[in-house]
């Protein structure tokens, strides 16, 4: 059986170009901070700069589809590479 070893994602250039119907200048108010920049932190209720938009309080919508997708690719490659090394082990 033929694992891979190291898989690697896609850059949001290399993802843009494989999705052309996506409009890459609209910008929106970041949902995390709401368009603040900060958000608040839970523990210390202080306020914090925004990882999700770099404290900009705006993304650009297909940056944030491209994290979104990334996050979720992710999650599920590390489900697959679990489930090969299980049937490798066996």
């Amino acid at each position: 059986m033929n694992i891979p070893t190291s898989l690697k994602p896609m850059t949001y250039e290399e993802w843009i170009a494989a999705n052309p119907g996506i409009e890459q200048t609209e910008q929106e108010d970041c949902v995390a901070c709401k368009g603040r920049g900060t958000t608040e932190c839970w523990p210390c209720r202080q306020d914090v700069d925004c990882e999700e938009c770099g404290e900009t309080g705006v993304v650009n919508s297909a940056r944030q589809q491209y994290e979104e997708q990334r996050k979720r690719d992710e999650a599920m490659l590390k489900k697959y590479m679990a489930r090969i090394e299980q049937q490798v082990a066996a």
